[in-house]
């Protein structure tokens, strides 16, 4: 026991938490690219975010047609071409997230946040590829290790985001236990290293700074929290569009905290700063849209709605082929008594958060694909994980107020789930459980035989 205490009151740290999952994750990423075979960094919708680097830097090309070009060879897939299909397919024609035009141009329906986000990792390995004469194509190993170096160093953004929202709510022990709960019982870790190239990552660090910006600008009102949490907002809707909802939080709760006689005001500072922020941060955005089509504004998703009166609820929280988000991550039914003990604290977000996280879920269930295609958990959650997160640290406080033997079973039960999402991690990135296997019969089958061939490892 003593042990153990000297070991906690050294290590048990933000600072030795970070190295620790700094070495974790590069030693996890470093051997899904070495052991996996023909694994990318750069893939599924992931390639189309990161399109506009080499099409832009590489091939100037804005028409990506040369980048099409490439991506057919590299990723041994034939692009379709315009009109090949029933206009009423919500993917009609597309391809990697392009969609070809009359004109013969593709036009990439993601928006570029994320491009930007990867920009000096993709500068970083193109100058090594220049002189090292090697492929300078974008697409190379070269550039698919920086891709992948950027979902680490981002994780380590996520985190540290994560921390300062957790501890302007709950001590050091609560804050770093629940930091352990997000990356061992979630999906977040899963994005940070196995799909950098895609929006979660960056839309969950962005989405848990706007709330940290929130919460000091609730401590002390002043312009440059004001504009910072407008900054965020705008990244987030540069990063995924749909996430911009995300903004109802502080624009309701800054309003009811102040007090009336000067709501006016502030709404009118509000609409303005975070306004011009927005407009500022689109420029690229809007800029190739008018490049592309001629517009500055344009809806990038084509025959692909939502249907306000048929939600799938049932379905993107509990089933399995729906990318159920309960059924991949049991740990984060937390949540619900977690929410209980949030509406009783104090803490001045928790109302209009929690209506934000029932108003997400049924816009998420409304979506033409629900199951937010193929997806390790239901991805369209990670980007809002913070609002599961806070509840869950409120419950892990009262657990932690309990006598010691419950707060030992409710660990050692906290551990095993943690366990089964590790095994779950395993299993989907060795394609043994995944989207194109995803059947309750191949889970049982599989679930406790994760087929590893420790001979041909040795060898």
């Amino acid at each position: 026991m003593k042990l153990f205490q000297t070991f906690k009151s050294r290590f048990w740290n933000y600072k030795y938490f970070a190295i620790a999952v700094l070495f974790v994750s590069s030693a996890a990423s470093i051997l899904l690219f070495s052991f996996l075979d023909n694994y990318h960094y750069v893939n599924s919708d992931g390639i189309g975010y990161y399109s506009y680097l080499p099409a832009i830097f590489i091939d100037d090309d804005l028409t990506f047609n040369r980048t099409v070009e490439k991506y057919a060879d590299y990723y041994n897939e034939e692009p379709t071409t315009y009109g090949v299909c029933k206009h009423d397919n919500a993917l009609c024609d597309e391809y990697i997230g392009l969609k070809p035009q009359a004109n013969g141009t593709w036009l990439d329906k993601y928006p570029v946040g994320v491009a930007i986000f990867l920009a000096p990792f993709f500068f970083i390995a193109d100058i090594y590829v220049r002189l090292t004469d090697g492929m300078r194509d974008g697409i190379s190993p070269e550039y698919q290790i920086a891709v992948g170096i950027a979902g680490i160093i981002w994780l380590q953004f996520a985190i540290f985001a994560t921390y300062k929202v957790l501890r302007h709510r709950f001590d050091k022990n609560i804050s770093l236990s629940v930091l352990v709960f997000l990356l061992g019982g979630t999906n977040l870790i899963h994005f940070a290293i196995n799909q950098p190239s895609m929006s979660h990552i960056y839309s969950f660090t962005f989405v848990t700074l706007c709330i940290y910006f929130l919460d000091r600008y609730l401590e002390k009102p002043n312009l440059k929290y004001l504009f910072l949490i407008g900054l965020s907002l705008s990244v987030i809707g540069l990063l995924r569009n749909i996430n911009i909802l995300v903004g109802i939080i502080p624009f309701i709760t800054i309003l009811l905290k102040t007090p009336k006689q000067e709501r006016i005001r502030i709404f009118g500072k509000m609409i303005l700063i975070w306004g011009l922020t927005f407009l500022s941060v689109m420029i690229p955005q809007m800029a190739y849209w008018k490049i592309a089509t001629g517009r500055f504004l344009i809806y990038g998703y084509p025959n692909e709605n939502f249907y306000w009166l048929e939600p799938h609820l049932k379905d993107i929280l509990f089933n399995q082929r729906a990318n159920g988000l309960f059924f991949w991550h049991p740990l984060l039914l937390l949540v619900i008594p977690g929410i209980y003990f949030w509406l009783k604290s104090k803490d001045k977000i928790n109302r209009v958060s929690v209506f934000f996280l029932v108003l997400i879920t049924y816009i998420l269930s409304c979506w033409w694909a629900y199951w937010f295609g193929y997806s390790f958990g239901h991805r369209a959650f990670t980007d809002h994980y913070i609002f599961f997160l806070i509840p869950i640290g409120y419950l892990f406080q009262y657990i932690s107020k309990l006598d010691r033997k419950y707060i030992i079973t409710f660990a050692a039960i906290v551990a095993l789930f943690i366990l089964l999402n590790l095994n779950q991690i395993n299993l989907y990135w060795r394609g043994i459980v995944a989207s194109h296997n995803n059947t309750w019969e191949n889970y049982k089958e599989n679930f406790a035989n994760p087929r590893v061939n420790f001979k041909e490892i040795l060898d």
